[in-house]
């Protein structure tokens, strides 16, 4: 178990990324962080409104779709 610790490729995560409690946790906290921020892109200049963003491996994909139905 100690080199399996020591691997630089060990998932340090402490809860279980697959867990069904875990994810709406985190959707949770999301949803508190963005509405707390002021909105998804809140402070950003005015976007097109065909512009396009790129959101990779961020979470759950709450802000994303925020951003997209708003």
């Amino acid at each position: 178990m100690a080199d399996r610790l020591e691997s630089s490729d060990a998932n340090t995560y402490l809860f279980d990324q697959e867990d069904s409690m875990e994810m709406v946790r985190l959707i949770n906290l999301d949803r508190l962080l963005t509405r707390e921020a002021g909105g998804p892109l809140t402070g950003l200049p005015e976007m097109r409104q065909d512009a396009r963003i790129l959101d990779v491996a961020c979470g759950p994909g709450g802000w994303v779709l925020d951003v997209a139905y708003n």
